[in-house]
């Protein structure tokens, strides 16, 4: 059963969570400390999926895109389109810290960003 909050709640923290979520990832990365972005987008993912009505939903959606962001940011390492400054667990595979900012990105897909669907323009 997920934490009741009211939904404007639940938006803000979202947001908030998205921002810091994408300043650890960034900063850990370009700082040596590839490993501080994952331990922030696990606590907001904990509580992303705690506060969601469709707990189940949302770890299909989140491993999807951790899916396609690993696969799209290995692709650009593996043809040195992008080099990463750290977290590589090997040679052209895209850094841990870059997937968990995809995952990071799907928590705003049905919260903050709810209210592109049915706008495809």
């Amino acid at each position: 059963m997920p934490l009741q909050l009211q939904k404007g709640t639940h938006f803000v923290a979202n947001i908030i969570g998205l921002k810091l979520g994408w300043l650890a990832c960034v900063l850990g990365g370009a700082n040596g400390k590839p490993w501080l972005g994952p331990a922030v987008v696990a606590l907001i993912v904990a509580v992303h999926l705690a506060l969601s009505e469709r707990a189940g939903r949302e770890k299909r959606l989140l491993a999807m895109v951790a899916v396609i962001g690993l696969s799209w940011d290995s692709l650009l390492a593996a043809t040195g389109l992008m080099v990463y400054p750290s977290g590589q667990i090997a040679p052209g595979l895209a850094p841990y810290w870059i997937v968990a900012m995809w995952v990071l990105f799907a928590t705003g897909l049905n919260v903050a960003l709810a209210w592109l669907k049915g706008r495809p323009m």
